[in-house]
């Protein structure tokens, strides 16, 4: 009996030390990986080739020995046992998840820069490099959809109980592979969509919008200046500039609006240029304004692009200054020059206008022709995207079926059933510049984490106009409908698909929302008059459906990130 005991405790000691060993082997493995991986990343930016293929074959080698040594029954068993199981089943995943990037992910990423030098793909001589981006699109999408299949992945991997330092690695993979993930997506749609849309099958004409976030609308602000830009093999140059006013206002809507688009926006929405912006629904104000365009201006326009003084500044930040009218604008003072001084030093609106097309046109001009590093102008454009500072539209259904799913598209119903977004729309009633004193923080909170059927969302609203500032007459808009230095904010939510409101409090007492149903999502509206210095909040009940607690908002982004907070549940 004693020699059964001993033979089994020698046979446990001797698995124990066999699966320690496997374990430290796949520690050490997984170090050399990310070595190499490094390495791999570095040498592909310096187009070494050569040292590139080692280094990948490296990172290969290492994540394939430390998948294999936590494989195998024995770890299999050992995941499923209290207090240690849920750290080796992280880790066997984690390694999983590493070795599929290094065999799949990797080389592909690796076989599109042999077509792609990064250091070509952005402006040369104010022309882009296309044809290497077509040549290299299918491996760019298959990167895409082999990261997108690791972070997804890496993301379910729960982080409860685990120890600190697994914790930690667990942590920083799944950062790293939603970054590398959404970075892969987006050169994933530049090769398929850039080399035709950049003229690649022929001339294409553009809209650019230039928006003005001083006056706010719920896309932003209003079109401050639009210019005429043609595309062709990769070249783009700006043709002609236009303002809103120089297109003039129609008699009637040039395309048919729906009741509630004029419910809610009024028929202004298809009869002033300036007011297409006024729905949360980037591909209408597309449509609309490229109507208004080629009724006036003639001509065929094949997309729409827009931007605001945010990216403005964004993009300086990444190709340097320029000089204009308002003075120098930097990747620092840019918004704070067009959206607030512009005010104080010029008092004729229509030479505001002016100095408006002049910063986009001397900013355009400055991008089409730098010569620097591509990586800050993209990083630049990466940022603006994000912050929802850039919306692009095509004319053409294969693209704008491309561009609906992304955020550049800017649609207002969800391009995933699965991932429910909230709307919250803010737009001045009064033709005024004041948004810049605006700040607005936005707390969803459902009734449940997972799935829930209800939810609560507050838009608190505060005026940083300092009380008894002088603002001139073209900074505070009609004065016959507010007092000087007031806000007045049309505030417009949207329940997401399959919920209605059920519910409406606010810091006033009212308990008043005008819906209506607008593209099948329920839309509540109401407006708000704040003095100086003064908060007002509103709270929206709604509910339907069981829909995942993880709600994206959609919102009016604000003159600048930091004037406007949205923050989640809390849920994870």
């Amino acid at each position: 009996m004693h020699r059964i005991v001993l033979g089994l405790l020698l046979v446990l000691v001797l698995l124990g030390a066999f699966m320690g060993w496997q374990a430290w082997s796949a520690y050490r493995s997984a170090q050399a990986a990310n070595t190499a991986i490094a390495d791999f990343r570095a040498q592909l930016l310096d187009r070494d080739v050569r040292g590139a293929e080692k280094a990948l074959a490296r990172a290969q080698d290492e994540t394939a020995s430390a998948r294999s040594s936590l494989g195998g029954p024995l770890w299999s068993g050992v995941a499923t046992l209290p207090a240690v199981g849920d750290d080796v089943d992280a880790a066997r995943r984690l390694t999983a998840i590493a070795d599929d990037v290094a065999q799949g992910a990797l080389p592909a990423v690796m076989t599109a820069l042999s077509y792609v030098d990064l250091r070509d793909v952005g402006l040369r001589n104010g022309q882009v490099e296309i044809d290497p981006l077509r040549e290299a699109s299918g491996q760019l999408t298959r990167a895409s959809v082999l990261l997108a299949a690791a972070d997804s992945d890496a993301s379910v991997i729960s982080t409860d109980g685990l120890s600190g330092p697994l914790r930690s690695r667990v942590e920083d993979t799944q950062d790293l592979l939603g970054r590398t993930s959404r970075l892969a997506r987006t050169a994933s749609l530049a090769g398929r969509l850039l080399p035709d849309m950049l003229g690649g099958d022929g001339g294409r004409n553009y809209l650019l919008l230039a928006q003005n976030t001083a006056e706010q609308r719920s896309l932003g602000g209003i079109p401050g200046a639009i210019a005429l830009l043609r595309a062709r093999d990769g070249r783009v140059e700006l043709v002609r500039q236009r303002t809103a006013v120089d297109i003039g206002t129609f008699q009637r809507p040039v395309l048919p609006l729906s009741k509630a688009e004029e419910a809610l926006y009024g028929t202004g929405l298809g009869r002033y240029p300036a007011n297409v912006t006024d729905s949360p629904d980037f591909p209408r104000a597309a449509e609309l304004i490229t109507e208004m365009w080629q009724r006036r201006e003639g001509g065929r326009i094949d997309g729409v692009v827009s931007v605001d003084p945010w990216a403005l500044q964004l993009l300086l930040r990444a190709v340097g200054p320029v000089q204009t009218d308002a003075g120098r604008l930097t990747g620092r003072n840019a918004t704070q020059k067009l959206l607030v001084d512009v005010y104080r030093e010029v008092s004729d609106p229509l030479a505001q206008d002016a100095v408006f097309a002049q910063a986009a046109q001397q900013a355009f001009e400055k991008v089409r022709q730098f010569a620097g590093d591509p990586r800050e102008l993209t990083s630049a454009l990466v940022e603006a995207v994000d912050t929802r500072r850039v919306m692009v539209w095509s004319a053409k259904r294969r693209e704008q079926s491309i561009l609906e799913d992304t955020r550049l598209g800017q649609t207002l119903r969800d391009p995933t059933p699965d991932s429910p977004r909230i709307g919250v729309y803010l737009h001045d009633r009064i033709g005024s510049k004041t948004s810049s004193y605006q700040r607005v923080k936005i707390t969803t909170e459902p009734e449940s984490c997972g799935t829930t059927t209800s939810a609560r969302t507050r838009i608190e609203l505060r005026s940083a106009v300092p009380r008894g500032a002088e603002l001139p007459p073209s900074v505070t808009g009609i004065v016959g409908r507010s007092r000087p230095g007031d806000l007045r904010i049309q505030v417009v939510v949207y329940a997401p698909p399959g919920w209605s409101i059920t519910g409406v409090r606010a810091s006033d007492g009212r308990r008043d929302l005008i819906t209506y149903k607008h593209d099948g999502l329920q839309a509540g509206t109401r407006d708000f008059t704040l003095s100086p210095g003064q908060t007002k909040d509103l709270t929206v009940t709604m509910g339907g459906q069981s829909l995942s607690s993880e709600f994206g908002i959609r919102y009016t982004p604000g003159t600048k990130p930091a004037n406007v907070r949205v923050e989640g549940s809390g849920c994870t």
